[in-house]
């Protein structure tokens, strides 16, 4: 039983027994006034029951209190929110003018391609073997035209004053022959029309103030003196040097040139070429020469009109025939290049 229970158990007891007194008087009170006993009986519960109240109040006070139970609410994780890809659109207005569509074409089929006018006086001699033809015929043109005159002169002519647009000239006047005077005037009138231009001579010396001195002063180049080898001459002495190794005359497509070794082929003493120096004008830049240090003078191979010309003074089959093949065939690839690309300017 706690507390609250008994106190009402109380209770209950103390109001019996005073509906019981009410109903008899006390002993030793005779006569007694019974309204005044019944108030005293009031009175004597009401002040029990405060008691009563008071206790049963700071006895619920006192009770310890239970903690109330805590049921945690469920963790909230929002969800990323969904971003839509943004999708930009550009319009694109058609050009009112139509566009023209030229197709790419490979620097290596349009110099097959070309068009190639070639004089070689070594054509006529049968104990000496055409190192350009046979350049020529292993480089592969197909496509263009291919004039191949050999030491005939008049045919060289007809073919420089025909309609041909050529694309690139050769002058390989090696054998004693030569090529003068007005055949320049006709060989420069297609230089002036962007063709490309190779000239092979070891006899400068006699022609440079004739009318190739037109060429000569538009590629910005001058003679500078005859070149000879004399009896009991050390053969060493006509090695040739690479003054710009990387030039493009020395690597496109061939590298590895040398020019140190002289065959001597017509070297009997006597005219063997000639050394140029750089002029005024033109764009002249000496390739290979006789000294390491003289990049402006004794020079033997020269380049100018932005590679689209190259002077060669010297005999070809006087070298290394592997290499001077080779070596022509960088020049052959190295005008042709410069005149397409000048072309495309």
């Amino acid at each position: 039983m706690n507390k609250i229970t008994g106190r009402c158990f109380l209770l209950f007891v103390v109001v019996s027994l005073a509906i019981n007194i009410g109903g008899c008087s006390m002993p030793g009170m005779t006569g007694s006034d019974p309204s005044l006993a019944e108030t005293q009986i009031a009175v004597g519960i009401q002040s029990t029951m405060l008691v009563m109240q008071q206790q049963t109040l700071e006895a619920v006070q006192n009770a310890p209190t239970a903690a109330p139970t805590y049921t945690p609410y469920p963790t909230y994780t929002p969800e990323a929110p969904v971003v839509a890809p943004v999708v930009e659109t550009v319009v694109v207005q058609a050009s009112e003018v139509p566009v023209e569509f030229t197709p790419t074409v490979d620097m290596a089929d349009r110099i097959r391609a070309a068009n190639i006018l070639v004089y070689e006086d070594i054509r006529g001699y049968t104990t000496l073997l055409p190192y350009v033809h046979e350049v020529i015929n292993r480089m592969g043109f197909s496509g263009g035209k291919i004039v191949e005159v050999g030491d005939a002169v008049g045919d060289f002519k007809e073919q420089l004053l025909s309609s041909t647009q050529w694309d690139l000239i050769i002058v390989a006047s090696e054998a004693r022959g030569s090529i003068r005077g007005e055949f320049w005037d006709y060989i420069i009138t297609h230089v002036n029309d962007d063709a490309g231009l190779i000239i092979e001579m070891w006899y400068l010396d006699d022609i440079a103030n004739g009318k190739i001195a037109g060429i000569l002063g538009k590629c910005g180049v001058k003679f500078q003196k005859d070149w000879s080898y004399g009896s009991g001459g050390n053969p060493l002495d006509y090695s040739i040097y690479l003054l710009d190794p990387s030039n493009e005359v020395l690597t496109n497509p061939n590298t590895g040139i040398s020019l140190s070794n002289p065959s001597y082929f017509f070297w009997n003493p006597g005219d063997v070429g000639d050394l140029v120096k750089i002029g005024a004008g033109g764009d002249a830049k000496i390739v290979a020469g006789l000294y390491p240090q003289e990049e402006n003078s004794y020079g033997v191979i020269t380049t100018c009109l932005e590679g689209r010309m190259v002077l060669q003074t010297f005999d070809t089959h006087d070298y290394d025939p592997y290499i001077t093949k080779a070596l022509w065939e960088n020049y052959i690839t190295t005008t042709l290049t410069n005149h397409f690309k000048k072309l495309d300017e």
